[in-house]
């Protein structure tokens, strides 16, 4: 498996920017679960990999492919969705552990990883706000009843970053609510599933 760099305009081949087929320190690139991020200069690409046996946050400077930078997530099987602050300081990124999905965020500066939910529930493809004040993420715990073991629907939840205060978005009845992106405005887009 290659990433590649393309031109979105005329789909030209630009360059690779990473392979696993003359590197045997990767295992995966986690693209069947996940999907990378650009930062928001489109400078830096973020992505989950397995490296050498391990969860690691791959980030490549477009403009240098070679010169990387690896991040291993201690104590979790795979990392998925990274999303970057508006400020490029951090990547905010679901994980699984155990067969259960949280998100932690991760300061690019020390390296540090802080776990910002820590339960049963789903927590799944983090998209950071434009303004830096909150994460948008789809979720389950509005919906599951645990005690009754009954799921329920995805729907999207706000986190503050800052404190890890979550709150449900508005939400329309009956579907799950996948992939947020965040509007200009501050609208959250999402996928749904009516039918």
């Amino acid at each position: 498996i290659d990433l590649f760099l393309a031109d979105a305009v005329t789909g030209r081949v630009i360059g690779k920017l990473l392979t696993t087929a003359t590197n045997a320190d990767f295992e995966s690139l986690q693209y069947l679960h996940s999907a990378g991020a650009w930062d928001w200069s489109g400078r830096r690409y973020a992505l989950g990999t397995i490296t050498r046996g391990r969860a690691t946050l791959i980030i490549i400077d477009v403009d240098n492919p070679s010169d990387r930078r690896e991040l291993p997530i201690v104590g979790v099987d795979e990392v998925y969705s990274p999303t970057w602050s508006p400020d490029g300081t951090r990547i905010a990124f679901s994980a699984l552990a155990g067969g259960a999905s949280d998100l932690s965020v991760v300061d690019l500066a020390s390296s540090v990883v802080r776990r910002l939910t820590a339960d049963p529930y789903a927590d799944l493809q983090p998209a950071w706000s434009p303004d830096g004040t909150a994460i948008a993420f789809t979720t389950d715990r509005f919906t599951t009843d645990l005690s009754l073991l009954t799921y329920g629907s995805y729907l999207v939840g706000l986190l503050d970053p800052a404190t890890a205060a979550i709150v449900p978005a508005p939400s329309v009845a009956g579907i799950n609510h996948l992939d947020p992106e965040w509007g200009g405005d501050g609208s959250v887009f999402f996928v749904g599933d009516p039918d």
